[in-house]
């Protein structure tokens, strides 16, 4: 897998305001080679507010009230992942972004109605003391015919399918921390 350390450039219209909108624009460039990532994901964390850099790695996002204290988070084919916190971004014009360290967890099957632990602390994954980490789901295969699989997702960067039956077809849902299956084989990517 490679990563992606990169650069990102802001300029902000005016500083955080209690009752302005402002403006984020950035462009995200890889540090190692200094050309711009096109394509990545911007948005801010648990928040219905996203965009996609163009194709020069430059994006322009709004940025209101509600987003002082949230976290700001890229991400370029899921594959690398990044979170920053507002303020630090207003603080510098220039900020260093570390790579994800992308590990590749063992097949994992859950018992219907019980509970599954995965154990981390094979994988370096610890910063400061805490465990930083984002699950993605491959793949899923209903054996039961039936049920409700929890994934938590997010909108921009996540989506959750649903089918009401096994007559219907899977709809997208932005947001949602379900899916429902009926005796089928999902596959997200």
């Amino acid at each position: 897998m490679k990563y992606f350390p990169i650069l990102i450039f802001l300029l902000c219209s005016s500083l955080i305001s209690k009752a302005q909108t402002n403006t984020i624009l950035g462009q995200v460039i890889d540090a190692d080679t200094g050309e711009p990532l096109g394509f990545c994901n911007v948005g801010w964390v648990n928040l219905s507010k996203g965009t996609v850099s163009d194709q020069v790695g430059r994006f322009r996002l709004e940025m209101g009230p509600e987003n002082s204290d949230h976290l700001l988070k890229i991400s370029k084919f899921e594959k690398s992942l990044f979170r920053i916190n507002l303020y630090q971004l207003l603080e510098n014009e220039t900020y260093d972004l570390l790579p994800q360290n992308g590990e590749i967890l063992h097949e994992l099957t859950q018992e219907m109605g019980s509970i599954l632990e995965v154990d981390l602390t094979p994988y370096e994954i610890i910063v400061n003391g805490k465990y930083l980490i984002g699950l993605e789901w491959v793949s899923y295969e209903n054996q039961v015919n039936s049920g409700i699989l929890t994934i938590s997702t997010s909108y921009p960067f996540g989506k959750t399918l649903m089918k009401n039956s096994s007559h219907d077809k899977w709809e997208e849902i932005k947001g949602a921390p379900s899916i429902q299956v009926d005796g089928a084989l999902l596959i997200q990517d």
